[in-house]
């Protein structure tokens, strides 16, 4: 996908479509100070490096990574995020 949303536009594009939102909040919270700071040095170090990283990961740092996320989902249970990181949402 090219293209970054705000929760307001997000919705607006959803009812638009007909759908209802169960739930809606921004995701990857715990990892947003990291993705900045590498994504600031990134744009220091080599500038003109394509956008995407998909790249592999080394394995210790991939689950450190999914317990995160597992932390996340279970606070998302009840909770939203407020920051800006990815935004993630259930349809009814």
């Amino acid at each position: 996908h090219f293209r970054r949303y705000t929760k307001r536009s997000f919705l607006n594009l959803i009812n638009q479509c007909g759908l209802g939102v169960c739930k809606i909040s921004y995701t990857n919270f715990f990892i947003l100070p990291v993705v900045f700071f590498v994504r600031m040095l990134q744009r220091i170090v080599r500038p003109n490096l394509s956008r995407t990283n998909t790249g592999n990961v080394p394995k210790i740092l991939n689950e450190v990574l999914y317990k995160l996320y597992q932390l996340e989902a279970a606070w998302m249970r009840r909770h939203n995020f407020f920051c800006r990181g990815s935004l993630y949402s259930l349809f009814l």
